[in-house]
This record gives C-alpha cells, sequence and structure tokens, in this order.
C-alpha cells in the first residue's frame, strides 16, 4: 500500500465518522439511482435527437454569419452604387 493510499482510507473512515455510514449510503444509493435513470433513458433516440438539437444550433449561428456578412456586403454595395450615381450627378449640372 502506497501513502497516498492509506491517507485516503484515513479521510473515508473520517469522513464516515463525521457524516454517518447511514447518511454516506442514502448519499450513494441516491447517485447511484439518479446514474441509472441517466443510463436507461440515454437510448439511440434520446442520442439522436441530442444531436439534431446540436446541429440545428450549430447551423444556425453559421447561417446568421453569413446572413450578416452578406447583408453588410450589400449594403456597402449600396452606399457605393448610391455615391457614384451622386457624383454622376452632381458632375452633370
Amino acid at each position: 500500500m502506497t501513502v497516498c493510499h492509506i491517507n485516503l482510507s484515513y479521510v473515508r473512515v473520517q469522513i464516515g465518522r463525521a457524516a454517518g455510514w447511514r447518511v454516506i449510503a442514502v448519499c450513494g444509493a441516491v447517485y447511484g439511482l439518479i446514474y441509472l435513470y441517466e443510463r436507461l433513458t440515454w437510448t439511440n433516440k434520446a442520442r439522436e435527437r441530442a444531436f439534431k438539437r446540436q446541429y440545428v444550433d450549430y447551423a444556425s449561428s453559421k447561417l446568421r454569419l453569413i446572413v450578416d456578412l452578406t447583408s453588410a456586403n450589400c449594403s456597402h454595395q449600396v452606399q457605393q452604387y448610391v455615391l457614384m450615381m451622386f457624383i454622376a450627378a452632381s458632375g452633370c449640372l
């Protein structure tokens, strides 16, 4: 046994004495039941739903970036066109 293993055993015993073994057993049982519930409900259908939700979130964020970029580019082109027309119109006067 290593020193670390002995220290961990000592810590476990002290926590058991301070909290009480029944409290630790109940907490362990509750944790185990929650783990079992999660394990049983994590089916292929649940994995597929989670993947689809993640994919929709990812694709939506990328599409928003594309829309913002396209909108900014279009706005810049319109400003350039209006400026060119203004310069052409003022030059003719």
